[in-house]
């Protein structure tokens, strides 16, 4: 494999790394993405003989695993942010309720 090929996509894939910081790896267990873990992953590919085909498809696999675990951060966050926050309902409830008992006497 052409050196700078290689190295261009471990650039861009440490890139991903700071946008977004973690990936699955081959066994579907999410992981932090470090620099190590993605060298011991192309090494892994380099150490089996993987053909072009095999390396480039690996990496789109990475790739394509981070920007699924991406999106459902986005929507998990979004679900978090949407929530009604009861304990506040609550207590502004209350508030009011005193106030409103405070004035009525």
């Amino acid at each position: 494999m052409n050196y700078k090929k290689l190295n261009k996509k471990i650039n861009f894939l440490l890139d991903i790394h700071d946008s977004y910081g973690i990936y699955k790896d081959k066994n579907g267990v999410v992981k932090n993405i470090t620099k190590e873990n993605l060298y011991s992953e192309i090494e892994n590919l380099k150490s089996n003989k993987a053909s072009n085909f095999e390396f480039n498809r690996q990496i789109t696999r990475l790739k394509s695993d981070i920007y699924d675990l991406k999106k459902q951060l986005v929507v998990m966050n979004t679900a978090n942010n949407n929530k009604i926050d009861y304990l506040g309902l609550i207590s502004f409830a209350i508030s009011v309720a005193a106030i409103l008992i405070l004035l009525l006497r």
